[in-house]
Parts: C-alpha cells; structure tokens; sequence
C-alpha cells in the first residue's frame, strides 16, 4: 500500500472491499469531507465511476443503474445536508426492491453538537427506510484489515434476503488528503464471496396454490412491474422468469395477462397477452371474468385493476419476496417466494391438467381478445395530429430487442399499458420506478441505465414536461452519455393527470388550477436547455416527424430530446375514441357462442 497514513488507508480499505464484493459502479459528489473516499473511487474503482454534482441525481443515477445490472450502485456524498438529499432515490430502492449503497462522509465525533458547519447526527440517518446502518467510526489502525469482511456485509445487506438500500457513515478526521506518512502495511482480509440464490416457497404453500388452480375454472396470472433489467444477470433471470410463465399457462392451462412495465411480451399463440387493453375491453367483468389470480410483482398500474382487485368478487395469491403487494386488502394468500422457483415448481408438480369446458372457453375468450384488441389498436389509431396514446404506440414500436425502455409514471405508464402493450418485442427491457410512484429522478435514472447498458444498445426514456422539469437538475449528466439515449418529453401543457381528479371540478377557477395544479413548463425550456448540456434537440407535433425524429435518436451515438408536442384535447378525444373500441370488441370477442 503506498503512503497516504490511515485515513488514505481506511478510504482504500472501504472502497476495495466494496469492489470485491461486488459493486459495479460509483456516483460520487462533490464535496470536502469525503475527500479520502472520492481518491480511494479515483484510484481503485478507475473508470466505473460517475461524478454528478447534485446528490438527488447522483442518487437516481445510481438507481438507475442497479436496475440494469442488478448489481449494487455506490452514491457518496460529503458530511451534513449532503447526504440528506439521496433520501428520495433511497425510498425508492426500498419499495422497489434495488440494491443501493449509500456512502455518507461525516465529521468525528468531537465536531458533533460544538456548532462546527456541515454537521449534522447521521447515525441512522435514514431510520427504517434502510435495510442496514453501519456506522464505520474515525478511522482505527486496530480495525484497518477487518474493513474488507465490513465491505463484504455491505453488500450482503444490500442484496438478501430482500435487496434495497443500505446506508454506510465514514467518519474523517483531518487531514483528509493523503499525507507523506509510511505506508501501512496491513494485509487486510477479503470480502467474502456472496452467491445469491431464489428464495423458494414451502412445500406447503406450492400445494395450496396447485389446488387453487385446480379447482378454478378460470385460472389467470397477472404480473405486475418488475425490478428485471437488462444486464446480463437480470436479463437472465428474466428469460427464466418468461420461459416459466409460459411453461404454466401451457401445463396447467393458466392464462397469462402481464402489465407492460413487467417487460413480457404477448405470445403468438395466445396463451400471454397484455393486461391493459384486456382491462379496456371489459376481461375482468362479466360472466368470463377470472375467478383466480395469482398475482406476480409489484401492484399492477391500472385503476381498473385496483377496482377489479377491490370489488374482491376473485380470489387473488399474491406472491411476492417479502411484503405483501395488496393495497386493497383483499388477497386470499401471501406466499412468500421469488416468481421464478414458484412457478417452476407448478409446472414440474403435476402432469398436464385436462381442460374442462369453462376453461378452455376462457382461455380461448382471451386470446380471442388480445389478437382483437391489437388489430383494432392498430386500425383505431388517429394519425391527422400527434396524440398521448399515438406517442406511446411508437415508442414501445421503436424498441427492437436489446433496448431498455423507460417508463415515467402518471399519464405515461397508464396510456404506455393500456394503448402500446401489444407492440412490446420480446427481449425489450421495461424499467419503471413504481416503487414510491413518484416522477423524483427519473432523467437521471435512464441516465444510471444507460452507463449500465451496453453501447449498441439504444435505451429510451418516455416522460412528461412536469417530469422533466422536476428533474432539471439531472441534464448535467448528459455530458457523460456516449451511447443511444432518446430523451421523449410528452409536451401536453402541464400534469394533465390532474383533470382526472375532483379537484378540477371543485375549485372552479381555470385561472387557480392551472397555476396550482397543471403547472406547465415555460415555452421554449426545452429547446434552450438540451443543447447547453450536450444533448440535441428534435421537435415534433405531428405523427410522421415524431416517428422520424425517435429513429434519428436512438441512431445518434450520443443523447437526444425529443419534445413531442400532444394537444391536450386531442388525446382526450384519442383516449375516448380507442378506450370505445377496445370496450366493443371485447364484448363482440367475449360473446359465448
């Protein structure tokens, strides 16, 4: 170990542990109290890190990238408020189930409480959004060659039993920079090999679900978002996950129905279709409407879903690694198990099942109405003048296999699954942050995806302009995007999802809800800000140059925005006009002969 004395030494000490057990890239910002760490990541972790000035972004980022290689990221940040600002991205490594390691610089213990600045209690600074807290202490020569073992329980705890956020706090004493001292000569243990697998269910519980699905007539599995990326682990797991599902909807005659943000493509034989547009054409009421769901990741995004899932008329599994995913409080079982082990244990317990009548006319009502759903979507489709759910339709059209696409939340995710989940490719990754739902980060998450994605790959993010313009902060990063990065905002004059909801009708001032509630970016934001930060800039208003200008983008080796401009009433209008259409042939589709 060169010279440096033992606050060089503990930093190199932390960061190489960290590399050994696993961790796959650093997002470092700036800061004076972390500058032993930030040369450890400079020294060792070479060309895997990032440097984003804003920690809220740094934080995204990182998530961002953890989605993709299902590896833990490392954010760092120096002492006080810094850290405070990773709290968003942290919520949403919780909920969503994303490996993070956030790395907070603090001050020793004498500086607390003595009115010395950028100091604040960071002991468990996170309280219980965490999975773990490690308070590592000023550095001590006693503990240097343990910090690998440390490092090893890091990660650990940032993957298993169930992945999310873990929070690291280094304290530092001055000086911080490295000194002419000797060279410490400790040879320090290293982190110990992790080797995660699938958390299987009970045997009990794999009886209880089989003689569910036995003695229902209209069986279904509806899956919900996914934490599968596309890095090689993740896409892995995936084509599993894939090759399981379709492995049961064949042995036990079970019907597939998987929302968009779950990256399962429907099948050409019928057996998987989508979710949102079957909830369009009224699937799940009426006489043909599932009688069992066995529901597989997060809490789907529809409304219809949540009141299908509500009215409790079904009984629904729900199965999940850890926390129940049942907001209406209506589920008949929690089985505690990753999908893939469950599901492969279903189709290897029992020979194929003999479809009884119900069921094969169920079966064959549903695919009769994913094949109808797509040809109408396709024939319905208003192309005079660009709208919210033509928007949708080409962008998930855009994506070939190998390309990433991520989804931003309200209107977006919504039109996305309901009017593009037929056009999904297989072998199209689907991110989406629905673990808090919320629109925090999510130009610097694509960002984290796209460092994490590899270069021939085109990753696209779709959001709207009040996403983007929360997320100002996030374009500094674009000067470190050398690859694809189509940059779609859904430029419709403001949060339009708000118009959905009471409050448009209860204040009755256009003026006051515009202001308090839409909230439109300023014109030409847009047009001004991309170029400023390396990025260049399309726009499009109509059908035929926004379709050219997403082709251009996801050709340009380098980040492009596309602002599509979406009159408000006409996608209204186009919301009406294909939700009319979907609701006729489902019902034209459903008619029991």
């Amino acid at each position: 170990m060169s010279a440096g004395g033992l606050t060089t030494a503990w930093a190199r000490g932390l960061v190489s542990g960290l590399l050994a057990g696993g961790v796959d890239h650093f997002f470092v910002s700036p800061g004076s109290r972390s500058t032993p760490l930030v040369l450890a990541v400079h020294e060792l972790a070479r060309a895997s890190y990032t440097v984003i000035v804003d920690e809220r972004s740094a934080g995204f980022a990182a998530l961002g990238h953890a989605r993709v290689s299902g590896r833990p990221s490392v954010v760092v940040s120096t002492s006080g408020s810094a850290g405070a600002h990773f709290f968003p991205a942290i919520i949403e490594a919780e909920l969503a189930h994303i490996p993070l390691v956030v790395v907070t610089a603090d001050r020793p213990i004498e500086l607390q409480e003595a009115g010395a600045p950028q100091t604040i209690d960071q002991v468990r600074l996170f309280g219980t959004h965490v999975r773990k807290s490690f308070e590592l202490g000023a550095p001590d020569a006693s503990a240097l060659d343990s910090l690998g073992a440390v490092a090893g329980r890091v990660v650990t705890a940032s993957l298993r039993p169930l992945a999310g956020p873990v929070h690291v706090n280094a304290r530092f004493r001055k000086p911080l920079e490295p000194t002419d001292e000797p060279a410490l000569r400790v040879e320090q243990h290293p982190a110990p090999r992790l080797f995660c697998g699938h958390a299987a269910p009970s045997e009990e519980a794999v009886d209880f679900v089989l003689r569910e699905l036995r003695s229902s007539a209209r069986p279904c599995i509806v899956v919900g978002p996914l934490p599968y990326g596309s890095g090689s682990a993740r896409a892995a797991a995936h084509a599993e996950l894939l090759h399981a599902l379709r492995r049961v909807a064949t042995q036990l005659g079970v019907f597939v129905a998987a929302e968009t943000t779950a990256g399962v493509a429907p099948s050409l034989d019928g057996s998987v279709g989508c979710l949102g547009p079957l909830l369009e054409a009224g699937v799940f009421e009426g006489e043909l409407a599932p009688d069992l769901v066995l529901e597989l990741g997060s809490t789907p995004v529809s409304s219809a879903y949540a009141r299908f899932a509500a009215a409790g008329r079904c009984r629904r599994i729900v199965v999940g690694p850890a926390v129940v995913n049942d907001p209406q409080q209506r589920a008949l079982a929690f089985v505690q198990s990753d999908a893939v082990p469950l599901l492969r244990t279903l189709a290897t317990a029992l020979p194929p099942a003999t479809r009884s009548p119900e069921q094969a006319a169920f079966l064959g009502a549903l695919s009769r109405v994913s094949s109808a759903c797509h040809t109408e979507l396709e024939r319905a489709g208003d192309a005079s003048a660009l709208s919210e759910p033509a928007i949708a339709r080409s962008v998930v059209r855009a994506q070939t296999e190998g390309c990433t696409l991520v989804v931003g939340n309200s209107l977006i995710v919504r039109d996305v699954d309901a009017f593009g989940a037929d056009l999904l490719r297989p072998g199209v990754s689907v991110l989406h942050q629905r673990g808090a739902c919320g629109i925090d980060g999510l130009l610097a998450g694509a960002i984290g995806a796209r460092l994490a994605t590899p270069p021939d790959r085109g990753v696209t993010l779709l959001y709207g302009d009040v996403s983007a313009l929360h997320d100002l902060g996030s374009f500094v990063g674009l000067r470190d995007v050398r690859s694809p990065l189509a940059i779609v905002v859904v430029n419709n004059l403001g949060g339009r999802i708000f118009e959905a909801l009471p409050i448009a009708a209860a204040l009755g001032d256009k003026a006051a809800f515009e202001r308090l509630y839409l909230t439109p970016p300023p014109s030409g934001m847009l047009e001004k800000l991309a170029p400023a930060f390396g990025a260049r800039y399309l726009a499009a208003s109509t059908l035929r140059s926004f379709d050219a200008a997403l082709e251009e983008a996801l050709r340009f080796a380098g980040p492009t925005l596309v602002e599509a401009f979406a009159d408000p009433e006409h996608s209204r209008v186009a919301r009406r006009t294909l939700r009319a259409a979907l609701t006729r042939v489902g019902k034209e589709a459903l008619r029991v002969e």
